[in-house]
């Protein structure tokens, strides 16, 4: 969640910077600008979800819960979720991600290949 400057009409609005600066040259005789008033609103920015299916090896049972906490990798994914069935060799990864270019590269940097991706929602958000 971001918050965004509107104007008063409800259009996005940018600040003007130069305007609160200050000025070396300012002196008490000159008359102060007059500030402009910004409204704030905030702003929802959903990521979208994927679920995908690779085998479990070479991953541990730990090194899965380790990866759950992992912050965003430089492809933008985060572990929302870590399904896996040792016995099956199997791992469901829940990830939030911009796309499933990026989902397909984070696999790839671990030398895993993912037997399928699909955005999806969720009930939890």
């Amino acid at each position: 969640m971001s918050l965004v400057p509107i104007a008063a009409g409800g259009s996005q609005a940018r600040a003007d910077t130069e305007s609160f600066r200050g000025n070396s040259e300012f002196s008490a005789a000159e008359p102060q600008k007059e500030l402009p008033i910004i409204h704030w609103r905030e702003e929802v920015t959903t990521v979208p979800k994927f679920i995908d299916a690779h085998p479990m090896k070479p991953f541990t049972a730990d090194e899965l819960n380790k990866l759950q906490k992992a912050p965003p990798d430089e492809f933008g994914v985060t572990h929302h979720d870590v399904l896996f069935s040792e016995k099956d060799n199997k791992i469901y990864c829940v990830l939030d991600g911009p796309n499933a270019e990026a989902i397909e590269k984070h696999h790839a940097k671990a030398g895993i290949k993912c037997d399928w991706i699909h955005e999806v929602k969720s009930t939890r958000g």
